[in-house]
């Protein structure tokens, strides 16, 4: 028996071994036994993953260079010391004012020989009066006479600012200075000069994407950020956190202004204050920080009012008082003022909401001083009411001291700072305190860092415990459809909006969410991985149960989830792109998920992973949709961290491509000298031609290179196009990837061989005349599921054959296949032209089908397809013919 069974899509992604026993369902028949750097297309073909473009070496390990040893001077006065003394507190500030002194050397530093340094800051910068741009820099000298500038320039006013400069010198001599003459009346300040080194230690990082209305990267490693803009370095900032911190860091942006958060470090601001490598970096301060009684008997403040009457209560006189709702029974005024005095204090201890002994009240010239001591101190009281029933004295109230709980701030070096945060509604919530993990933290309305409390209308921060049977502790707080807070074990979200002091927080589900790893939202869900790291769910409202659920995305495939240690999503930008999860796992893969909500599938799960020995181990999506990585590769031996990028123009990983210099002419019939204008090469060898995009053989023309002519010796007509080249065999500069065996590309062709690079040089055999890439091959592998036909009887343990597959391709440039178990046959794709003289025209992306009849061998009916060498596939639909 014959039948022929098409998969038209594979949009179930990869079926674990359980999942793919379910063959009544239609998960089933669109779905993949394995999937190796391949993506899920919404249309239903698979294609191959975008290669890796080497962006950069991610930072190693930063090291304090200890200044013990230098020696340093303030050339227009002040005390140098004072900027190398580990407290910014202590300021060096010049004598002199800056007037037009051309260069104003700030601070000077003789490490007495050449020290390697890789990162210098100065921190809290700032004028007396005025303002400066472009005029201040760090400088560096070898012979303390030559001056190189180290970085770029830095604007300078009367506001505080921290700069880092990073670039990779060895110098003996350093300095701060003014190169210019602006005529400014003003002293200059700085609180620290601190320099770095690189350490051989490996650090990790993590990638945060910023934007206003430009689009930056932010790559944190070590005490560092790199500032990437359209995969561009253009700036370092200065950061606290170390290489073991990162993991667990979270943060949030709004607009110019992005806070880091980790529970050990006071939230870092990192502020864009203009160019792109103008961004400022400090500790946040925060106004009115909430009291939390961590039972360590520490402060707490008596609340103080005064009763002023102006001296005109009498005796006989009648009034009551008013405290926080409760009204003392009548008091009448005594014959002295003190006999008054005793009889307010004594109706006010008499009241049910406050103790028999703790309030005081003292007479005063103009009224009385009332204290809440006691029982009744150590917190904030509402201010008293006072009613006259007989008499004509008159009354006013005000707070002397306001009284403040027993406790310390919430928040501090001591107790922990908050793990997480995000800026909704004017507010900036905040969560995750060591000491009260499960307390949420809100901004006064449109004061980010004000949590004054106490405030007396709708605009006061919030304190918000979450009171549960359970230890919940606040790992990440998400602007969803709602605000949502995830906890080491449970889901929560505040229904009511806006949200004030009365909102409840709803508890919904109990998966926890694992820290360190943020929310994103996807396809109208919050996407987080729960706590155990075992699986990817959605938290999803449904107005059906007017609720919301976690749902796990992953039960289809989990064992391409293992233990995530980063996540990030790409939002789709057409038609013919899905919405794609990026989700690190533990063991350096990645598990890609394309959300097909649109297709009744949440999500198509795919892994992606790196050749010899590769890992990934950071990812990160910008405002461009951009998608960064961090990578670990071992090259020579040594394992070496880069920041790439995922990028369609490339087909290699950790790839960098050089495109050759050429001119372009359109032809007049007859014509068959043409001159270029770029330097010419060393040998007329190095010059290429092509002819209507057809590279013509060196015999079919001529080169003299000092006139920059090239004379053909074929015919021409009108509009042929002739592209002259400078052609390149031989690269240089590739230190990082010294030692590396590579692939290469050149002029769009995958070469056969592999290419060793020795002292940062890669030579080919042969010239490239349009461009070389060169990097990492990468795996790229996929199988079927066994043969099943929907609603017949199942095929399950039945001997089968396929004795032919029929495969429609898309732009594909190279596939093998194996059925029945047997072995890898590649599918001949390529056409070639009888004129053509040589392998760069080629026709290398074939679409179209094919059909491999004749095929032996029994089996499962198993078809597998990978990629024989670097190059795009893509395959629309797999038809077999099963044989049974």
């Amino acid at each position: 028996m014959g039948t022929k069974i098409i998969q038209t899509n594979f949009t179930a992604g990869v079926l674990d071994a359980l999942m793919a026993a379910r063959e009544d369902t239609e998960m089933y028949y669109n779905g993949l036994a394995a999937a190796e750097n391949l993506e899920i297309q919404p249309v239903g073909g698979i294609t191959v993953r975008k290669g890796l473009k080497k962006i950069q070496r991610l930072k190693n390990i930063f090291s304090v260079i200890d200044l013990s040893g230098a020696s340093a001077s303030a050339p227009q006065g002040g005390t140098a010391a004072n900027a190398i003394d580990g407290d910014v507190s202590t300021v060096l500030t010049t004598s002199n004012n800056l007037s037009t002194t051309n260069p104003f050397v700030v601070f000077h530093i003789d490490f007495t020989t050449a020290q390697q340094v890789d990162a210098v800051d100065v921190v809290d910068v700032l004028l007396s009066s005025g303002s400066l741009d472009d005029e201040f820099f760090v400088q560096y000298s070898v012979d303390d006479t030559a001056w190189t500038n180290y970085g770029t320039a830095f604007n300078l006013d009367t506001s505080k600012r921290t700069r880092r400069r990073a670039v990779s010198v060895s110098a003996r001599y350093w300095r701060i200075v003014r190169i210019g003459d602006t005529d400014l009346a003003a002293t200059v300040s700085i609180g620290e000069v601190q320099f770095f080194e690189e350490s051989a230690a490996l650090s990790n990082g993590r990638l945060a994407g910023f934007s206003n209305e430009d689009t930056y990267m932010h790559v944190i490693s070590d005490r560092h950020i790199d500032i990437l803009r359209n995969s561009d370095l253009v700036g370092a900032i200065s950061v606290p956190y170390q290489s073991n911190d990162l993991a667990v860091l979270d943060w949030t942006q709004s607009y110019d202004t992005m806070l880091l958060f980790h529970k050990d470090y006071q939230p870092e601001r990192i502020f864009r204050q203009g160019y792109d490598d103008e961004f400022d970096s400090r500790p946040q301060d925060f106004l009115n920080i909430p009291k939390n009684d961590y039972g360590a008997g520490t402060g707490g403040i008596n609340e103080v009012q005064m009763l002023n009457d102006g001296g005109t209560v009498a005796s006989g006189d009648k009034f009551t008082i008013l405290l926080e709702g409760e009204r003392t029974t009548t008091i009448t005024g005594g014959a002295s003022r003190a006999d008054t005095a005793t009889n307010i204090q004594t109706a006010l201890r008499a009241l049910d909401n406050t103790s028999s002994s703790g309030i005081t009240v003292t007479n005063t010239t103009d009224g009385f001083e009332v204290t809440f001591g006691g029982d009744d101190g150590s917190q904030p009281w509402l201010e008293i009411d006072v009613s006259v029933l007989k008499g004509n004295s008159v009354w006013t109230v005000s707070r002397t001291t306001e009284g403040e709980y027993e406790g310390e701030d919430i928040m501090s070096d001591t107790r922990g700072w908050p793990r997480c945060g995000t800026f909704y509604q004017q507010r900036l919530f905040m969560g995750g305190c060591k000491g009260r993990g499960n307390v949420l933290l809100a901004s006064k309305v449109s004061e980010f860092f004000d949590l004054d409390i106490n405030t007396d209308d709708d605009t006061a921060g919030l304190f918000l415990p979450m009171d549960t049977n359970e230890s919940n502790v606040i790992r990440r707080i998400f602007a969803g459809r709602k605000l949502e807070i995830f906890t080491s074990g449970s889901e929560f979200y505040i229904s009511k909006e806006p949200i004030a002091a009365d909102s409840p927080i709803a508890k919904t589900t109990r998966s926890g969410i694992k820290e360190g790893l943020r929310v994103h939202d996807m396809d109208g869900a919050s996407i987080f991985v729960q706590g155990d790291g075992a699986s990817l769910r959605e938290y999803i409202y449904t107005d059906v149960e007017q609720n919301y659920n976690a749902n796990n995305l992953s039960y289809k495939a989990g064992s391409l989830i293992n233990n995530p240690v980063d996540v990030d999503v790409r939002r789709a930008v057409n038609a013919d792109e899905t919405d794609q999860l990026y989700l690190v796992n533990g063991d350096g893969t990645i598990a890609l998920m394309c959300a097909l909500r649109s297709q009744s599938v949440p999500g198509a799960f795919t892994k992606l992973s790196l050749d010899n020995d590769g890992k990934f181990l950071a990812v990160g999506v910008d405002a461009e949709k951009r998608i960064f990585v961090i990578t670990e590769r071992i090259i020579n031996g040594q394992a070496i961290r880069f920041v790439e990028q995922f990028d369609a123009d490339y087909c290699l990983d950790c790839a960098s491509k050089v495109y050759m210099t050429y001119e372009n002419f359109s032809a007049t019939i007859g014509q068959t000298e043409f001159t270029y204008s770029f330097t010419s090469p060393a040998t007329a060898d190095e010059i290429g031609v092509r002819v209507n995009g057809a590279r013509l053989n060196p015999v079919d023309y001529s080169v003299n290179l000092g006139t920059k002519t090239v004379t053909l010796d074929v015919s021409l007509t009108d509009g042929d196009s002739v592209r002259i080249s400078y052609m390149v065999k031989n690269l240089s500069g590739i230190e990082d990837l010294d030692g590396a065996v590579v692939r290469v590309v050149a002029d769009g062709t995958a070469l056969d061989s592999e290419f060793s690079i020795a002292s940062g040089a890669l030579s080919l055999d042969e010239y490239a005349d349009t461009s070389i890439e060169y990097g990492f091959d990468f795996r790229v592998e996929a199988e079927l599921l066994e043969p099943r036909v929907p609603g017949q009887e199942t095929l399950t343990g039945k001997k089968m054959r396929v004795p032919r597959v029929i495969l429609s391709l898309y732009e594909t440039e190279g596939i093998e296949i194996s059925v029945n178990n047997g072995q890898w046959r590649e599918v001949p794709l390529l056409s070639f032209d009888a004129d053509i003289l040589d392998k760069s025209q080629q026709q290398l992306a074939f679409t179209g089908t094919k059909d491999i009849r004749g095929i032996p061998g029994w089996g499962n009916g198993v078809v597998k397809f990978r990629r024989p060498r670097p190059g795009k596939i893509t395959i629309r639909t797999i038809t077999r013919e099963v044989a049974i």
